[in-house]
């Protein structure tokens, strides 16, 4: 062994860089660190941007002129090692990363460190694909990659790591299929994967015999329940699009916390569920189910504490035997379909137990047990029935349903009401001012359960949605705020809420390409698609590639407008694909009311859904951007044309011109005393040089008589629409 002297001061620089060369080149040391995981460290840190290594991290510490496993005190931070006792090399065994935003790449020289029991970044920045070298980890205990932004598809080698007991790949932006064979993963007892771009059938997971808690929420799995280990104690599902009936969960003894909600189960919520003994917690709201069969569950012992079953179809009256539950505290069985009297049983459990009863968006009747009217423990609401309400009860704050939705029974008025709008619709007189004050309140009540962001974005949502079901508009682009997939899947849930209580939402689907997300109303995009190609007046497009823009009026003569042309076919294929065998125009061969039903897509791109059309392979093969595409799609009459490497040069050639600003305002006729302001329809930018008699231009002034005629159609929803014209001064752009 070589003796270790004490370096000199001056000699220390030298030092420091020999030991690193020394310690990777194991013919001449005896370092401790392992030479591969030495190196599959360093490559680590590599991939990550120095700039997001800050001062006070982990990543600053490693040090690479002292040994890894030797270390000590404030060196190497995060990482752990085995030291054996005899003279064989040191082995790296834990990386344990802190949370605080690294920026980069995950290694394949990750796999390198095959001693490895732990690996933890959660909460950082990490992008891109899992590595397939994950599966030599072969020791792996503990894997947690949550709230980063992976992509891809998981590995197939995962399911190679036979000792892995800890899985959390949740909040990234990982797409694909469950492996099939994950289920080898015999040691596996919490497994994560929600909050991410997942899609398909959920395989059978029973050889998961350890399994603890699955996560599965925030993803697009569709399909049945599948099969699912008898050990399962917590369940999440919920936020997908999940079908069938509940019968899979029968068998789940042990299972303690279920949440099944905002998918598209259906059928009942059955004794099968309810009599599971060990659940504390069940939530199976905003689903489709029709009937809540609970039998009486005094002999035994019953854990539930918890049932949420707001947001279905349940129909009838409602459960008495809810009083045999002996352990329940919380019940929200609102915005259901429930009629008669509340059962007098529910009074002494107001009175002594209950401490949760939302019961309201239903059709109850009559007067309130008595011992309602002393509680004052009790939270939750009786609003919006057909009771003998007393304000001076807590539960009794907000209005009933006025007398018109109570007589005969909701289904009567439902029907009436249903028939009304869709009478409206047929005839083109689309909207009535109260149709859109229902849908505006339909919106506010499901707003705070679909999404979780800021409430201020719900005027966002509501100014769009009323846009699209008067057809004043067929494409708005989604600028709420939020991330994908989340945001898709909020509005997704928002969207499922109110065409479940109102037909005016009837045609409004999501749409997404790439990044962006739009809400669109699928009739009136199909005679959108339709003027494209009939209209006699030819899109305008502005050339920003050049450094003087200017405007292109003839398409033939530029070959990315000729590219965006194909992008605007492949659209009328999927939406009107009667039409995309010949776009000219023809009285004969047109996309109508009439022949909607067939002008809507019958094969649309694999990855769409009934809720959400997936169009993000729309400009693969062509050199249009994002932008060009929206001021087509959003309906402006001037478009901004460039391609993907004259981005920079668009964004420059426009900061450094004054543009007129065109801004169309709405104001919506409403039935309510306050009244409504006038809102943003939609804005558009064009540079003042190719703009200068503002709205007097002709093309402007066409765009107003189409826009006028739109509000014509629909003058009972709004009561005014007008343009106004602005300066802008050179500034910084983004687009």
């Amino acid at each position: 062994m070589m003796e270790k002297r004490t370096p000199t001061k001056i000699l220390f620089p030298l030092y420091s860089i020999l030991t690193i060369i020394l310690c990777l080149v194991p013919s001449q040391t005896n370092c401790s660190t392992l030479q591969d995981d030495t190196l599959s460290l360093l490559a680590i840190k590599n991939a990550i941007d120095p700039n997001s290594i800050t001062p006070s991290s982990y990543l600053s510490t490693w040090d690479f002129s002292v040994d890894p496993c030797e270390s000590t005190g404030s060196q190497f931070l995060g990482i752990l090692c085995y030291l054996p006792l005899d003279n064989s090399s040191s082995r790296v065994t834990e990386v344990d990363l802190d949370a605080i935003g690294y920026e980069g790449f995950l290694t394949p020289a990750l796999g390198n460190l095959t001693q490895l029991t732990v690996l933890n970044l959660n909460n950082n920045k990490f992008r891109g694909p899992l590595p397939e070298t994950i599966g030599k980890l072969k020791k792996l205990t503990r894997l947690a990659m949550s709230q980063n932004f992976f992509t891809g598809a998981i590995p197939q080698t995962i399911t190679g790591l036979n000792n892995v007991r800890y899985i959390d790949l949740s909040g990234n932006r990982l797409s694909g299929l469950i492996p099939t064979d994950i289920t080898a993963l015999r040691t596996l007892s919490y497994l994560s994967l929600s909050n991410n771009e997942f899609a398909g059938r959920i395989p059978n997971l029973t050889g998961l015999w350890q399994l603890n808690t699955l996560d599965l929420s925030f993803n697009q799995f569709y399909g049945d329940l599948p099969n699912l280990p008898v050990s399962l104690r917590n369940m999440y599902f919920h936020h997908n699009i999940l079908s069938g009936h509940l019968t899979p969960l029968k068998g789940l003894i042990h299972l303690k916390w279920l949440d099944v909600s905002d998918n598209r189960l259906s059928g009942a919520i059955s004794g099968n569920v309810l009599s599971l003994r060990n659940v504390v917690h069940l939530n199976v709201s905003f689903n489709r189910f029709t009937a809540l069969e609970v039998i009486n569950y005094s002999l035994q012992e019953q854990s539930l504490q918890v049932l949420e079953a707001q947001g279905n179809h349940l129909k009838g009256h409602l459960p008495v035997n809810l009083v045999s539950f002996v352990n329940l505290t919380s019940i929200n069985l609102a915005n259901n379909q429930f009629s008669g009297s509340i059962p007098l049983e529910y009074g002494t459990k107001v009175k002594s137990s209950w401490r949760r009863l939302h019961l309201d968006y239903n059709f109850l009747t009559g007067n309130l047990p008595r011992e309602f009217s002393h509680s004052t423990n009790v939270k939750g609401s009786l609003a919006k029935n057909c009771l003998k309400c007393p304000t001076s009860v807590g539960l009794c704050q907000g209005r009933q349903r006025p007398s018109t939705e109570c007589v005969g029974q909701h289904n009567r008025y439902r029907r009436v009401s249903e028939r009304r709008i869709l009478n409206s619709i047929r005839n083109h007189n689309l909207m009535e001012a109260s149709d859109l004050d229902e849908g505006v309140k339909l919106l506010r009540l499901n707003f705070h359960v679909s999404f979780i962001v800021d409430f201020d974005s719900f005027h966002g949502v509501a100014a769009d949605m009323l846009a699209l079901i008067t057809r004043m508009r067929a494409v708005v682009m989604v600028d709420y705020g939020g991330i994908m997939p989340q945001l898709q899947h909020h509005l997704s849930s928002l969207l499922q809420l109110a065409q479940r209580e109102s037909l005016i939402f009837e045609h409004i689907r999501i749409m997404v390409i790439q990044d962006m997300i739009y809400l669109i109303h699928l009739t009136e995009l199909t005679h959108f698609l339709n003027s494209t190609f009939n209209s006699h007046r030819p899109l305008l497009f502005v050339d920003l590639q050049s450094e003087n823009p200017k405007m292109v009026t003839k398409i033939e003569e530029s070959q990315l407008a000729m590219q965006l042309v194909s992008i605007q076919r492949l659209f009328l294929t999927i939406f009107c694909p009667e039409r995309a065998t010949d776009p000219s125009p023809s009285q004969d061969d047109k996309c109508t009311d009439e022949t909607d039903a067939t002008c809507r897509s019958q094969s649309l791109p694999s990855r769409s859904t009934t809720d959400c059309i997936d169009l993000s392979d729309c400009m693969d093969n062509t050199d249009i951007t994002v932008p060009t595409l929206n001021g087509w799609l959003l309906g402006y009459p001037v478009v901004y044309l460039f391609g993907k490497e004259h981005i920079a040069d668009a964004i420059y050639n426009l900061s450094t011109k004054y543009l007129h600003i065109f801004q169309v305002f709405v104001c919506r006729n409403s039935t309510l005393k306050k009244g409504t302001r006038a809102e943003e329809l939609l804005s558009f930018s064009v540079p003042y040089d190719l703009s200068m008699r503002g709205s007097n231009e002709e093309w402007a002034e066409a765009f107003l008589a189409q826009m006028q005629a739109k509000w014509e159609r629909c003058a009972s929803a709004w009561k005014s629409l007008k343009m106004e014209v602005s300066e802008c001064n050179p500034q910084a752009i983004v687009l």
